[in-house]
Protein backbone atom coordinates (compact mmCIF):
# COMPACT_ATOMS: atom_id res chain seq x y z
CA UNK A 1 0.00 0.00 0.00
CA UNK A 2 1.38 3.82 -0.94
CA UNK A 3 1.57 6.22 1.55
CA UNK A 4 -0.75 9.27 1.12
CA UNK A 5 2.22 11.73 1.33
CA UNK A 6 0.48 14.33 -1.07
CA UNK A 7 -3.44 14.42 -1.74
CA UNK A 8 -6.37 16.54 -1.42
CA UNK A 9 -9.30 15.80 -0.24
CA UNK A 10 -12.34 17.14 -2.85
CA UNK A 11 -16.18 17.70 -2.60
CA UNK A 12 -17.46 16.36 -5.82
CA UNK A 13 -21.65 15.47 -6.40
CA UNK A 14 -22.55 15.14 -2.47
CA UNK A 15 -19.43 12.86 -2.01
CA UNK A 16 -15.84 13.42 -0.71
CA UNK A 17 -12.94 12.10 -2.15
CA UNK A 18 -9.50 11.50 -1.55
CA UNK A 19 -7.96 11.99 -4.55
CA UNK A 20 -3.82 12.09 -5.28
CA UNK A 21 -2.32 12.88 -8.45
CA UNK A 22 -1.58 10.23 -11.51
CA UNK A 23 -4.66 7.48 -10.88
CA UNK A 24 -8.07 7.95 -11.92
CA UNK A 25 -11.22 7.71 -10.13
CA UNK A 26 -14.76 6.92 -10.55
CA UNK A 27 -16.85 10.08 -9.05
CA UNK A 28 -20.47 11.05 -9.79
CA UNK A 29 -21.91 11.96 -13.31
CA UNK A 30 -20.13 15.15 -14.61
CA UNK A 31 -21.57 16.89 -17.44
CA UNK A 32 -18.55 17.02 -19.99
CA UNK A 33 -17.07 15.31 -23.22
CA UNK A 34 -14.34 12.49 -22.87
CA UNK A 35 -10.99 14.26 -23.01
CA UNK A 36 -12.24 17.57 -21.45
CA UNK A 37 -10.63 18.92 -18.77
CA UNK A 38 -12.35 19.34 -15.54
CA UNK A 39 -11.36 21.49 -12.14
CA UNK A 40 -12.96 20.13 -8.82
CA UNK A 41 -12.64 24.01 -7.12
CA UNK A 42 -14.33 22.44 -3.69
CA UNK A 43 -10.88 21.36 -2.18
CA UNK A 44 -11.35 21.00 1.82
CA UNK A 45 -8.30 19.69 2.93
CA UNK A 46 -4.53 19.32 1.41
CA UNK A 47 -1.23 17.97 2.07
CA UNK A 48 2.05 17.69 0.90
CA UNK A 49 4.71 15.67 2.82
CA UNK A 50 4.47 17.16 6.18
CA UNK A 51 2.56 20.54 5.26
CA UNK A 52 -1.29 20.70 5.69
CA UNK A 53 -3.92 23.22 4.60
CA UNK A 54 -6.91 22.87 6.21
CA UNK A 55 -10.15 25.43 4.53
CA UNK A 56 -13.04 26.77 6.19
CA UNK A 57 -15.03 25.16 4.51
CA UNK A 58 -12.83 25.18 1.28
CA UNK A 59 -9.53 26.27 0.15
CA UNK A 60 -9.95 29.58 -1.36
CA UNK A 61 -8.08 30.03 -4.86
CA UNK A 62 -7.39 26.43 -5.21
CA UNK A 63 -8.64 23.46 -7.49
CA UNK A 64 -7.73 19.74 -8.67
CA UNK A 65 -7.36 19.57 -12.17
CA UNK A 66 -8.35 16.35 -14.11
CA UNK A 67 -9.27 14.95 -17.38
CA UNK A 68 -12.56 13.12 -18.56
CA UNK A 69 -11.71 9.66 -19.70
CA UNK A 70 -15.00 7.87 -20.10
CA UNK A 71 -18.85 7.58 -19.02
CA UNK A 72 -20.04 4.61 -17.70
CA UNK A 73 -22.72 3.01 -15.96
CA UNK A 74 -21.62 1.64 -12.08
CA UNK A 75 -22.53 -1.75 -10.39
CA UNK A 76 -25.75 -2.29 -9.34
CA UNK A 77 -27.49 -1.41 -6.48
CA UNK A 78 -30.75 -3.11 -4.99
CA UNK A 79 -32.95 -1.28 -2.94
CA UNK A 80 -35.09 -3.99 -1.26
CA UNK A 81 -38.14 -2.87 0.88
CA UNK A 82 -40.39 -4.98 3.21
CA UNK A 83 -43.02 -4.66 5.97
CA UNK A 84 -42.72 -7.70 8.52
CA UNK A 85 -46.19 -9.96 8.79
CA UNK A 86 -48.12 -8.06 5.93
CA UNK A 87 -46.62 -10.08 2.93
CA UNK A 88 -45.72 -6.61 1.49
CA UNK A 89 -42.15 -6.67 -0.44
CA UNK A 90 -40.68 -4.54 -2.88
CA UNK A 91 -37.24 -4.75 -4.62
CA UNK A 92 -35.85 -2.26 -7.14
CA UNK A 93 -32.62 -1.94 -8.65
CA UNK A 94 -30.39 0.82 -10.64
CA UNK A 95 -27.30 1.41 -11.62
CA UNK A 96 -25.96 5.10 -11.25
CA UNK A 97 -23.75 7.07 -14.07
CA UNK A 98 -20.41 7.16 -13.12
CA UNK A 99 -17.95 9.96 -14.87
CA UNK A 100 -14.22 8.05 -14.69
CA UNK A 101 -11.54 10.93 -14.18
CA UNK A 102 -7.64 10.61 -14.15
CA UNK A 103 -6.38 13.31 -11.90
CA UNK A 104 -3.34 15.47 -13.67
CA UNK A 105 -2.64 17.91 -11.01
CA UNK A 106 -3.18 18.18 -7.24
CA UNK A 107 -3.19 21.55 -6.28
CA UNK A 108 -3.68 24.42 -8.20
CA UNK A 109 -4.28 28.20 -8.22
CA UNK A 110 -7.45 29.12 -10.14
CA UNK A 111 -7.62 33.10 -11.22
Amino acid sequence: MTSLRNFSVVQAGGHQYILQAGRWYDLNFIQSEPGDIVKLQRVLYHQKDDKSNIGNPCIAGKAVVGVVLQHFKGKKTCVFKYKPKKKYTRKKGYRPYLTRVLIKNIFEKTN
